[in-house]
């Protein structure tokens, strides 16, 4: 265990899957750790092709030493968009793990100041963003354009006083067209 508060990034370009880790093996490693995180120095955190279904091993790599996470989620056949070719009106809401996970990230990562989440296609409820309303040093957050927010989630995020940097892609309702953006101190220049 010496070895695991030398860590400081880790980048993984292979699916979780190829590590052949299964559920069991997840649940001696978090039993092991006693509660401390596995990788207690851990300041960058890149993963990609992560089954959101599954989200276990990510969740025992979260670190309160964490500044920057990078998600990259496995697409699902037929779920790619692009915006040339097709309209970004998601046709489903967010998996309820991906709102697991944000609400362990808003409560575990106290010093997080970049959040880039990419293909997680679906619809961005507001109160999912507001479970990061407590990481005061969060400076950047990018989400990838198959995840769409609405004004209630551009609101929400306007109320962040540190948020500096914003790439989302923004889907407004014919209701929300009509009536005039208010945002918070957040958007403003």
């Amino acid at each position: 265990q010496f070895y695991a508060g030398l860590i400081r990034a880790l980048h993984q370009a292979y699916p979780l899957q190829a590590l052949s880790i299964q559920r069991v093996g997840w649940a001696v490693i978090k039993q092991r750790c006693c509660g401390r995180p596995l990788l207690p120095n851990l300041q960058t955190l890149e993963l990609r092709h992560i089954d959101i279904s599954d989200p276990v091993g990510l969740t025992l790599l979260l670190s309160p030493s964490l500044r920057t996470v990078v998600l990259s989620f496995s697409r699902a056949n037929g779920t790619m968009r692009h915006r040339r070719l097709q309209p970004l009106i998601p046709a489903s809401p967010i998996p309820t793990h991906f709102e697991a996970l944000v609400q362990l990230i808003g409560s575990t990562l106290p010093h997080l100041t970049r959040l880039q989440v990419l293909n997680l296609p679906g619809s961005l409820p507001s109160h999912c963003m507001s479970y990061l309303t407590r990481l005061h040093q969060l400076h950047r957050i990018e989400l990838g354009i198959d995840t769409a927010a609405d004004y209630h989630v551009l609101q929400c995020l306007s109320r962040f006083p540190s948020l500096r940097t914003l790439s989302v892609a923004v889907v407004l309702r014919e209701e929300d067209r009509e009536q005039e953006l208010d945002l918070g101190p957040g958007f403003l220049g």
